[in-house]
C-alpha cells in the first residue's frame, strides 16, 4: 500500500480519510473507467451532503439506521451517533431541536420494513431477528401496535392469494 498510496495504511482506524493535494488533483487523467468513476462520484456526493449538512439529522440516522437493518447489524443510539461523528447526547439534542427523536425514528423504520417483508413472504422468526428483536414475542407485540393487528393475519392471508 505504501508504494501505491505513498503512505502507510491503518486498516480498523475509528474513520477513514483519503488526502490529495491539490496539485494532484489538476493533473490529467490518462485513462478512467466509467463503473469506477460513477461509484466514486455517487461517494462523493454522498460524503459531502453530509459534510455540508444539506441533510437533517433526522434524515441521516434514518439513512444509518436503514443501511443497519439491511445489512444485518445491530442498531443503538451509540453506533448510530458514533457512524455520524457525534456523541449520543448531542445526537439526542439535534433529534430534539428536529422535533423528533431516536426511539420513534427505529420504530418508524421498523414498521415499514416489517410490512415490506411480509409482503415478499419472509418468515415471522427470521423478520423478527432481522429487525433486530430479541424475542419473537416482542415482534408480535410491535407488529400489533403498528398495524392493529397480528403478522400471523397477514402470513394467512398471503398464503390463501
Amino acid at each position: 500500500f505504501k508504494q501505491i498510496f505513498g503512505h502507510s495504511i491503518r486498516f480498523n482506524a475509528s474513520s477513514n480519510r483519503i488526502s490529495i493535494k491539490a496539485q494532484a488533483l489538476e493533473l490529467p487523467i490518462v485513462s478512467s473507467n466509467s463503473l469506477v468513476k460513477g461509484i466514486i462520484q455517487s461517494k462523493a456526493s454522498e460524503l459531502l451532503s453530509d459534510i455540508q449538512g444539506t441533510s437533517s439529522t433526522q434524515e441521516k440516522v434514518k439513512k444509518r439506521i436503514e443501511e443497519r437493518i439491511k445489512s444485518s447489524e445491530p442498531v443503538s443510539t451509540e453506533l448510530i451517533s458514533a457512524s455520524l461523528g457525534m456523541s449520543r447526547q448531542t445526537l439526542y439534542r439535534k433529534l430534539k431541536e428536529e422535533s423528533s427523536d431516536f426511539k420513534t425514528l427505529f420504530d418508524q423504520i421498523r414498521k415499514e420494513e416489517a410490512a415490506k417483508q411480509l409482503d415478499r413472504g419472509v418468515s415471522l422468526s427470521s423478520l423478527s431477528l432481522h429487525l433486530g428483536f430479541k424475542e419473537t414475542s416482542g415482534f408480535y407485540k410491535a407488529y400489533k401496535r403498528w398495524f392493529g393487528h397480528s403478522p400471523k393475519a397477514v402470513s394467512r392471508d398471503q398464503t390463501k392469494n
